[in-house]
């Protein structure tokens, strides 16, 4: 499968594409997990797994919504880094508060068991994949909506703020748009932004 088919089998919910991307870039992701959760400690409460899977979605969630203009594999692989990257800080950002900080607690063993993931679902995680999209769109406000499907189209933002109207720039746009998909994305208990 060609790049470009591959994202575009991605953006319209493909699994067989989704376990492309895993085949192809797995690694890389596994990789950038392993080198930066580098403390120790945090292995007994984190799994790496979880953030792989947590990385691989948000990017699959953002490529859907329109966020991400990947125009290349390198692009791609810097994006996936990146975003593992980020999914690796936010969960030593939340073991290594004060109130559960990982540091402060003995070694229980060597427990292979993941403390990470919650009991109780979260908004984000009782929603599969397709639903997380649906339910973000259903949140948007009509011009993210709109903006969202002229992406779905193939437009580019400059493409987009001539549709919008002579005082739409590009980057005003695209930032007006990531914006709502923050809001919604902080609705949806989704912690960060890519």
């Amino acid at each position: 499968m060609e790049f470009r088919e591959l994202l575009d089998r991605l953006r319209a919910g493909d699994e067989d594409a989704a376990r492309q991307l895993i085949d192809r870039y797995g690694d890389l992701v596994r990789r950038e997990i392993r080198f930066r959760l580098r403390d120790s400690r945090l292995f007994r409460v984190v799994g790496e797994s979880d953030l792989f899977q947590s990385a691989m979605s948000r990017f699959i969630w953002g490529l859907q919504l329109g966020k991400f203009d990947v125009n290349s594999p390198a692009e791609l692989a810097g994006l996936l880094r990146k975003i593992a990257e980020r999914r690796v800080c936010g969960a030593t950002r939340f073991w290594l508060a004060q109130c559960r900080d990982v540091r402060r607690h003995e070694d229980v063993g060597a427990s292979l068991e993941t403390k990470y993931a919650s009991a109780d679902p979260t908004p984000s995680s009782a929603l599969s994949e397709k639903e997380l999209v649906a339910e973000t769109i259903a949140r948007l406000p009509e011009s993210a909506r709109q903006v969202l499907q002229w992406r779905q189209e193939g437009l580019g933002w400059a493409e987009i703020a001539q549709r919008m109207g002579p005082a739409a720039s590009a980057e005003a746009v695209r930032k007006q748009y990531e914006r709502a998909i923050d809001r919604v994305a902080a609705e949806l208990g989704l912690e960060d932004s890519e």
